[in-house]
Order: C-alpha cells, then structure tokens, then sequence
C-alpha cells in the first residue's frame, strides 16, 4: 500500500525568515501573492499552491523566506534552542535545517553545519549568505570520524542520517525501485558510525536529534536501540571500575587495619615492659632511701669515733680501725651518690662534713 500510493498535488511549503518576520507579517506578504497558501502542520509551516520557479521571486532573493519541508522543519524543531547555544547538525546540505536552527538562535550563538562533500557544502553557504545569517559554520566534514577536540562541547547535535528514503517515496518514487536490502544494511552501518561519533559531541544534559527519511525499524529504532545497549553496557562497565576500585580501597584499609591491630598489641607489650621497668626503678629508688637513711644514722656516730681517735693518738690500733671504718662509709657514701640521682646532693653535702 505505501509502495501504490500517489500523492496529489501537495503544493511547496515556505516558512518566513525568523529573523526578519514573524507569523503575521509573513502572511501578509503571502497575501500579496497570486498564490494561494494555507496554513501547515509545522508551527511556522505554510503550504502554497499555484506558484511558478520561487527561486525567482524578490521576496525569496531578498532573504524573506525559505522553502523546507515540513518533516525537515519537525526535525530541528526538537531541538529546543536558546539563545547563545553551540549546535551542530551533520549531514546538513542542503542547510534548510541549519538556516532554521540559526534563526531560531536569533543571530546569537553558532550552528555548525557539516557535510561529508565540498560540493554540497558550496549549497549551504549561498542559503545563509541569503538569510543574512552570520552564526552559520559550513564544513566539510567526515562526520563518521570523531574529533576529540570537540567532545563534549555541543548543547545539541542533530543528525539527520543518510537512509534509504522508504518515508517519502510519494516524492521519491525511484527509491521503490533504486533501494535493495545490501543498500539499507550498508546504511545501517553508516548511521551506526555517524551516531557513535556524533553522541560523544553533547554536553552532559545535552540533546542528541537522530532523524532519517525512512519507515524500516534497522534505520531508526534498533540504531537508537543498540547505541543506548552500547552506553548502558559502558555505563554499567565505569560502575564495575569503579566497584572494583571501591574493593581495592576496602582491601587496603583492612590491610592497615591490621598492620594497626598488630601495631597496637606491639604497643600494649612495650607498655607492659615499661611498667615493670617503671617497678623495678621503684623498688631499687626505695631501697636505696633506706640505705641512705641508714648511713646517714650511722656518720655521727663515725665522726664520735674520730674525736676520740684524735685524743688517743697513742691508741694505735684503734685508730687504725676507724679510719678504715671511716674510709669504707665514704665509699660506700660515694657509690651511692652516684647512683642516686636527684638525692646525691644530700650525700655530697653529709661527706663533704665528715670529711
């Protein structure tokens, strides 16, 4: 049935020059015309019936107006443009597309439009010198091969792939007999290319339009299908990354735990050593208080024994006893001083006197 369909007389759609009139003034000037127009589905769309080679007419050289197909105006139009936005369509010639989303800019930001040929490039350019558009970008542009410099850097790409034309066969009655299945799957593997490339321009919170001129689910919904599998299956693998990442990090920090807890028990042990040092000292600083105490009981009596050495010079014997009994203590003193510490003053002091 799509195939047998004859379409009738469909007229020629127009849509003003948004930047140089809106809806009202356009169908004035329309009105002045011999043509008869009606109003189209397409928000600034207006079919017009009886009207000869357009190209020719003054309001068209002059800029006013442009002539688009309505399905080419509903693919821009899902791009929702604001002012100042960095736009890019592929696939762009013959630039009714990119002049449209340009206008819609307001003369403000910038569309750039790629064609893969030189020479379909050369058909954009009059079309925006025409429309006095100056945020127009033509290039000539392999847009299967993806240019790093550009990532990221698009508010909004639209990709209006090359097919197999089955949509406007009514228009195009050869492509019932040009198109074979080798074509829509060579296409298909074009779309597939230009669509990877292509999405990886977008912002984060970007928009990507992908449109094509044909009816076949292989050019539409399983591209789309299989590049959305295609970003959810690296989405999924950054998450399996970074999951992995997340175990490494836990790994190591049950490593450390670890060498911590071992640490700690090493801690635990030096503390219990310092302990038992710390009691050992205790123990030895009081012992050595006691003997300290007890030679220091013990000097007056030395000193005694000295005086009455002296007044019994002729007592030999005895005094030969005290002075070694004398001699010892302050050895004795002596070692003890040194070992003391802070009480060696003391013993200093009590032997400098005995001496």
């Amino acid at each position: 049935a799509i195939a047998a369909y004859r379409q009738r007389d469909a007229g020629i759609t127009l849509r003003p020059n948004l930047t140089a009139l809106n809806g009202s003034a356009f169908e004035k000037l329309l009105d002045r015309k011999v043509w008869q127009w009606e109003k189209g589905l397409a928000p600034d769309a207006y079919i017009i019936h009886g009207a000869a080679d357009i190209s020719r007419d003054a309001d068209f050289q002059a800029g006013r107006f442009s002539i688009q197909s309505q399905s080419s105006m509903f693919a821009a139009l899902a791009i929702e443009t604001r002012p100042g936005m960095q736009l890019l369509d592929v696939c762009a010639a013959p630039g009714g597309k990119t002049c449209y989303l340009a206008e819609r800019l307001n003369g403000t930001g910038r569309v750039q439009s790629w064609d893969l040929h030189p020479h379909r490039v050369k058909l954009i350019e009059p079309q925006a010198r025409r429309l006095r558009l100056d945020n127009v970008r033509p290039m000539a542009r392999d847009a299967t091969v993806f240019r790093e410099e550009l990532e990221r850097t698009m508010d909004a790409v639209l990709l209006d792939a090359p097919c197999s034309g089955t949509g406007v066969m009514a228009g195009k009655p050869d492509v019932k007999y040009r198109v074979t299945a080798e074509d829509v799957d060579a296409l298909a593997v074009t779309q597939q290319a230009l669509l990877e490339a292509c999405c990886r321009y977008v912002k984060p919170g970007g928009q990507l339009v992908y449109s094509t001129c044909s009816i076949l689910p292989e050019e539409n919904a399983l591209q789309l299908q299989m590049e959305l599998n295609k970003k959810m299956q690296a989405r999924v693998n950054e998450q399996e990354a970074a999951l992995n990442s997340l175990r490494a990090e836990l790994n190591e920090a049950k490593l450390q735990a670890d060498l911590f807890k071992g640490r700690h028990e090493d801690f635990n042990g030096l503390k219990n050593q310092l302990d038992e040092i710390r009691a050992q000292f205790t123990q030895r600083l009081d012992q050595f208080e006691k003997d300290f105490d007890r030679l220091e009981a013990e000097v007056p009596c030395c000193k005694a024994a000295a005086r009455c050495a002296n007044k019994q010079e002729e007592d030999k014997p005895e005094v030969h006893k005290v002075t070694l009994r004398r001699r010892g203590v302050a050895q004795q003193t002596e070692e003890l001083a040194k070992t003391a510490g802070g009480a060696g003053s003391r013993v200093c002091k009590i032997l400098n006197e005995w001496k």
